[in-house]
């Protein structure tokens, strides 16, 4: 099982900005159902998605290794991604977000250009 959370920022006003490229690929997987896979969009600001992400892992009874973030990347160009273990953006405050709640860096982060 794994526990996929797209970043991003709840409400109308940021739907199609590019902090909520996070909300829209969990749009988009959710459309293929995997009984495998948990997708989440968080109902937290961006910058407060640590809290959201560590209640969910205390509710999942998964270990870290099974946590994937989706998150916007300006470092990676348009239409591009990486998968990435412990690796992200210079500053990105949902993902310092959620390093600081969990305190630690392990988790496998999905950069979106």
């Amino acid at each position: 099982m794994k526990l996929v959370i797209g970043l991003g920022n709840p409400g109308e006003k940021y739907a199609k900005t590019r902090h909520n490229l996070g909300f829209m690929v969990i749009d988009a997987l959710a459309s293929r159902p995997n009984d495998d896979v948990i997708l989440v969009k968080p109902d937290t600001f961006m910058n407060r998605s640590g809290i959201a992400v560590k209640k969910l892992m205390a509710n999942s009874n998964l270990s870290i290794d099974d946590l994937y973030v989706i998150h916007d990347d300006l470092d990676i160009p348009l239409g591009n991604y990486k998968v990435q273990l412990g690796k992200g953006p210079k500053e990105h405050n949902g993902v310092l977000s959620v390093e600081q709640e969990l305190q630690s860096k392990d988790f496998w982060r999905v950069r979106v250009g």
